[in-house]
Formats: C-alpha cells, sequence, structure tokens
C-alpha cells in the first residue's frame, strides 16, 4: 500500500514537471523575409529566411509554396536560404517554418509577384539620308542597265516589261529594302510582330512607266496578275553599290504574299506580316533587308511604291517590330 502510494506521487510529480516545461517553452519566430517582385525572361529569386528562439535554438527549417499559378522549384526546402525556379506570371506565397530544439514551430510567409516582360515598339522610317533602298534592273540588249545603280529615285518598283521603244527586248526590276536601325533590337529579343508597310505613288511622281500594270484601260488586262513576294535578304549589300548583276541571294523560307492591284497610281499596300523573317534576322544577326519581286516575271505586270527619297516622309517604306 505504500509503494502504490509513492509510485503514483512520483508519477504524478513528473507529469507535472513535464507539464510545467512545456508551458514555459517559448514558440520560435520565423521571418520569411520581404515579399518580392521579378519580371520574366527572369524566373527564379532567392528567398532568404531565418529563425529565432529565446530560450533555445532553431534546429530546422522548411520552405514550401501555399499558393502560386504552377508548382515552383525549391531547391534546398530544408534550409534558411533557397533558390526558387520556374516561375510563371503570377503571385506566389511561400511559407517557411521554424523548428527549435524542443519541438516547437513558427512560421511567416512571404510573397512573390512574377509580372511579364514589358513589350517594347521600334517604329522604322528613314529619309534619304539613312534610308537603304533600291532597284536593281536589266533590259536585254542594254549592256549598262544590269550594272546600272538605281538608288536615288523618289519609287521602287518590281516588274516585267518591254523596252522595244528603246531598241531593247524585255527586262525586269525588283526592289531591295534594308533597315539598319533594326539592330538596336537585342539579339536574344523575342519578336512579337513585325509589320511592313509600303505606300504607292502619286500619278506626278514618275514619267518611266504610266503607274501600276493593271489599273482599269491599262490595255493590259487583270489576267496574269501582278502579285509580289517579300523574301529575306542573305547577304549584305548597300545601295550605292547594288545592281542586278551583283544582287545577292534571298530566300523564300516564310516567304509574305504581296496582293496584287488594279489601282494605276497610289496603291498603299496592304500591312505585310514579315515577323518571322524579322525574327530570324535579329535571332542570327543578318540583317540583309528584304526582296521584293513579282510572283510571275512575266511581261506588262509591274508595282511602284514610294522610296525613302521620297518628299512626302509619310509616303516613306516603315517597319514596326514589337519585342520583348
Amino acid at each position: 500500500m505504500k509503494i502504490s502510494y509513492l509510485l503514483s506521487a512520483s508519477l504524478l510529480l513528473t507529469t507535472v514537471f513535464s507539464c510545467t516545461k512545456d508551458k514555459l517553452n517559448k514558440v520560435p519566430i520565423a521571418n520569411a523575409g520581404p515579399s518580392q517582385n521579378i519580371q520574366l525572361p527572369v524566373d527564379n529569386l532567392t528567398l532568404t529566411g531565418s529563425g529565432s528562439d529565446v530560450d533555445g535554438t532553431i534546429v530546422g527549417y522548411l520552405w514550401s509554396e501555399l499558393a502560386g499559378p504552377n508548382i515552383a522549384a525549391i531547391h534546398a526546402p530544408a534550409s534558411a536560404t533557397t533558390k526558387v525556379s520556374g516561375l510563371i506570371v503570377g503571385t506566389y506565397k511561400f511559407q517557411l517554418m521554424v523548428i527549435d530544439n524542443d519541438g516547437a514551430t513558427g512560421v511567416d510567409t512571404m510573397s512573390v509577384v512574377v509580372s511579364a516582360v514589358e513589350s517594347k515598339t521600334l517604329t522604322l522610317q528613314p529619309g534619304p539620308n539613312d534610308g537603304q533602298d533600291a532597284i536593281v534592273t536589266y533590259r536585254e540588249g542594254d549592256a549598262n542597265s544590269p550594272i546600272a545603280n538605281y538608288a536615288n529615285w523618289d519609287f521602287l518598283v518590281y516588274s516585267r516589261w518591254t523596252y522595244s521603244a528603246e531598241g531593247f527586248g524585255q527586262g525586269g526590276s525588283r526592289t531591295f529594302i534594308k533597315f539598319t536601325g533594326l539592330s538596336a533590337i537585342p539579339q536574344n529579343a523575342v519578336i512579337t510582330s513585325a509589320k511592313l508597310y509600303l505606300y504607292g505613288i502619286p500619278a506626278n511622281s514618275t514619267t518611266f512607266h504610266p503607274g501600276n500594270s493593271h489599273y482599269p484601260g491599262s490595255g493590259y488586262g487583270s489576267n496574269p496578275d501582278n502579285t509580289g513576294w517579300v523574301r529575306r535578304v542573305t547577304a549584305n549589300w548597300d545601295e550605292s553599290t547594288i545592281t542586278w548583276n551583283n544582287k545577292p541571294a534571298t530566300s523564300n523560307d516564310n516567304q509574305v504574299a504581296i496582293p496584287g492591284t488594279t489601282a494605276q497610281w497610289n496603291y498603299n499596300l496592304p500591312e505585310l506580316d514579315v515577323t518571322e523573317l524579322v525574327k530570324t534576322m535579329v535571332s542570327t544577326n543578318t540583317n540583309y533587308g528584304f526582296n521584293l519581286m513579282l510572283q510571275a516575271e512575266e511581261i506588262y505586270r509591274s508595282v511602284f511604291m514610294s522610296s525613302s527619297e521620297s518628299t512626302d516622309a509619310a509616303r516613306r517604306p516603315k517597319l514596326v517590330v514589337v519585342y520583348k
């Protein structure tokens, strides 16, 4: 009986002491650090946390993601400091748990806001001093035309024609346009869109031809038509030296169709989507410009447009590129 009483008293004393110790243990304090903001293309950051315990020591850490647009990669979840990667646009909430030497825990949270990269727009519409555009042409029987340079006219043209009145046979023209300012876009930029704008010529612009070939009443009809191509140029050139004989090669990869026209004058070509062409130029650092030519180079087809030499600045060739 006495022994039983002593055992019960001892057990009670142990229980009271244990409960008193647990009650006196202070909960540790977690600090997940300040909230952060990043902008793509950066998709990672470092979470820097800490913990403190007034009556003991911090023996463990645990990072976890409470919310977010996707599941991010937490590289060292059991460390006070860890890298987090694979972030996409949206808001994340991360929690840091700290554990003290008595097993008590404390938590704190922080947020990460990931925003999309801001788009930038580059508009290029050079004039006579910085524009690079030229016509290359040849005429059968004319020894001078293939080596002549036509860079200072106020118009550009792609065509196929006859020159019997001048004593020559058939001939043709193609246009080359290069926007040197495209080099301002970083090579690793993401091109969202690129649009080429070309504007027609007024009736008083030139006496070389009676405007575009298939205007109503032209005498040439509308079949075959004067549709064209925009192609990417694959080698460098300069408007002061380019000719039919030394013109650079072009690629028909992602070539862009140019609709034909039955307007004699002032044919503003529709907005031409040259995004894929510009992507290649920028990413490979090979900005050699565009080549405009007929889809079928057969006689009595022509399309005229204004050049960078035009006195009307609004009619000069324009390239608008949106990128990130």
